[in-house]
């Protein structure tokens, strides 16, 4: 869940030049997997991604489209449209009031919020994707608008909102949808009460919906881990579990009344062995990592790698040791460009240290340089 500004509507629609930069960069970011900096001082070490599922990619020859709520339903519109008529709304509601106690009295605050309406995601199912990319752009169009207004509805039950705009993005691995709800109602001005808004994140939405379909897939530790999340953080009024779950019902029924069931069952089926296989892989990775990855070299790991780093390095010839260090040096600062800071300290701290055993008297009033 995040503000609804300017920048974050121009990301909505699909068609416009910052979804683009967006898409880009992230496909980027995609290709390798980094170790988060600053929390081990050894330099970041780039992996390729592993074998992972991924969640049905949607092909599709649009790449999708904005609407705003009316009281007639949703309505398609263009992007630039949807763009400026969204940043209005988010400034006209920026402005609320909110009844406090205080000194024992209720009295009236006034504050402001930085967007007066909020944006979230809600994805379908991934394993509907394949059936989904079987119904004509027309129908397919018709149910998506359907759906945002189940969605609407839906919303306005649970937490006393009303969605305002959103977006459709079929440009990519699972449909999903954007959707921009008010903070603040319009007729009195007052804040809607953030404790029938909360945000659940994508692992609990994800983790819920795969244990509802297929009972029994999730590990033990991930489904206790489900439930803790769940009743820790009021199921009832998280908002994106509440909305994939009303979309996933509507959107079976949907299925069935076109007559696509068949098509849709083999989906669910081939996901459920795609992710049964992922998990066993993930599971040996794990062990794998534990003792070779340098960011979980603790306790008898520790050993172990030292030993294996040991004996890899005296398996290196002598004459090829220097070039090794030099080009092991060369890929640290490439892929961590502060390592090279790092190292030009360190040989100044070296220089001020033979300078001082050399010329004592020179070099007792030299302070060594910043490490950064």
């Amino acid at each position: 869940m995040r503000d609804l500004t300017t920048r974050v509507a121009e990301h909505n629609d699909p068609a416009s030049k910052q979804h683009r930069i967006d898409k880009a960069e992230a496909a980027d970011r995609r290709k390798t997997k980094w170790r988060p900096a600053g929390w081990d001082p050894s330099p970041a070490v780039v992996r390729k991604a592993g074998n992972r599922v991924v969640d049905g990619v949607f092909r599709s020859p649009s790449k999708g489209f904005c609407f705003l709520m009316r009281p007639a339903g949703a309505r398609i519109v263009q992007g630039t449209d949807y763009v400026s008529a969204a940043s209005a709304r988010a400034k006209q509601l920026s402005r609320y009031k909110r009844i406090r106690k205080r000194d024992g009295k209720e009295r009236t605050d006034y504050g402001r919020y930085k967007s007066g309406l909020a944006s979230i995601i809600t994805t379908l199912p991934p394993w509907a994707m394949r059936t989904l990319e079987k119904v004509s752009e027309s129908k397919l169009e018709f149910l998506l608008l359907a759906l945002a207004e189940e969605q609407a509805r839906e919303g306005k039950r649970i937490s006393g909102r009303s969605m305002f705009s959103g977006a459709v993005h079929q440009d990519t691995a699972v449909l999903h949808f954007h959707t921009d709800w008010e903070k603040v109602d319009p007729a009195t001005k007052f804040a809607h009460p953030k404790s029938n808004f909360l945000s659940a994140g994508p692992w609990l939405v994800g983790a819920d919906r795969i244990n509802r379909t297929f009972p029994g897939l999730l590990s033990d530790w991930e489904e206790k881990r489900l439930g803790e999340h769940l009743k820790r953080k009021d199921e009832q009024h998280l908002i994106d579990v509440q909305l994939s779950r009303r979309l996933d019902r509507v959107l079976e029924e949907w299925i069935r009344f076109e007559g696509l069931e068949r098509e849709f069952e083999k989906e669910k089926k081939e996901y459920k062995e795609k992710k049964k296989k992922e998990q066993k892989t993930r599971s040996e990775e794990k062990w794998i990592e534990a003792a070779l990855d340098d960011f979980a070299k603790r306790g008898v790991w520790r050993l172990a790698y030292q030993t294996m780093t040991l004996a890899a390095w005296r398996m290196i010839p002598r004459e090829l040791r220097g070039p090794v260090i030099l080009a092991i040096r060369a890929t640290q600062v490439i892929r961590n460009p502060n390592m090279m800071t790092a190292m030009k300290a360190a040989m100044a701290l070296a220089q001020i240290a033979q300078l001082q055993h050399e010329q004592p008297e020179y070099i007792k009033h030299m302070k060594p340089p910043k490490l950064y």
